[in-house]
């Protein structure tokens, strides 16, 4: 149980630190080339992300259908889902969103651990 707390309560502050500030960094997607298209598929996968690590440890209530729908959005990284989207952000191109990126990774992963436990 202690762990769990621990994992909720580092994927608050990855989100108060990391993935909720702005702005978001849409010149890093213009040094990375990425369409519009591209940059649709990439906002929305951040804001998915850094909306199930806003709960931090609301997470322990949410249902059983939420639970179901998170783990579906963290099942696969963005690299997994868009290998060729995720090839262009690269951090000499566009160092902000690569970081934005990691930090996403971090706690997805958190997630996904929490949710399987």
């Amino acid at each position: 149980m202690e762990e769990a707390v621990d994992v909720l309560d580092r994927l608050r502050e990855i989100y108060e630190t990391k993935l909720g500030k702005g702005p978001f960094p849409n010149a890093d997607c213009s040094a990375a080339r990425l369409s519009d298209r591209e940059h649709g598929i990439l906002v929305l996968y951040l804001a998915d992300v850094a909306g199930i690590a806003s709960h931090g440890r609301k997470l322990a209530s949410i249902t059983a259908e939420r639970r179901v729908e998170f783990k579906n959005i963290v099942a696969q990284s963005f690299e997994e889902r868009w290998p060729d989207t995720n090839a262009k952000i690269i951090f000499e191109r566009s160092p902000t969103l690569f970081r934005l990126m990691k930090d996403t990774d971090e706690a997805r992963l958190l997630v996904m651990r929490y949710l399987a436990g």
